[in-house]
């Protein structure tokens, strides 16, 4: 593996570890992750999609079966926020709803694996 190949595994990881156990976080603990996600998706050309840190959170919380309501309660939202949220999340992805719209940003690297 060459110099850039290294960054941008680890870049990847980076992204991938700033999802897990989301539930168990305080405010200041997200705030301290989005701004990781803000880093690695500055720092990785496999993202040119340009999402929010919030819109990013949000489709993997979706991914992991997390509902709307819960979503909100979790981010400290209005539900009406987190449609707002995911219907330009959908725009900007090209999805036709959310499970489409998981499936675009799994397979463009934005969010993790599918579990």
């Amino acid at each position: 593996m060459n110099r850039f190949q290294n960054t941008l595994k680890a870049l990847q990881d980076c992204n991938e570890n700033l999802f897990e156990n989301l539930e168990n976080l305080d405010q200041e603990e997200l705030t301290a992750r989005e701004k990781l996600i803000k880093l690695c998706n500055k720092m990785s050309p496999r993202n040119t999609i340009e999402l929010s840190e919030i819109q990013i959170m949000m489709l993997e919380l979706a991914s992991q079966g997390v509902n709307n309501h819960t979503i909100a309660e979790k981010m400290k939202l209005g539900t009406t926020t987190i449609t707002n949220h995911f219907s330009a999340t959908y725009r900007i992805l090209g999805a036709n709803n959310l499970a489409h719209a998981i499936m675009i940003a799994a397979q463009k690297g934005i969010i993790g694996e599918i579990k």
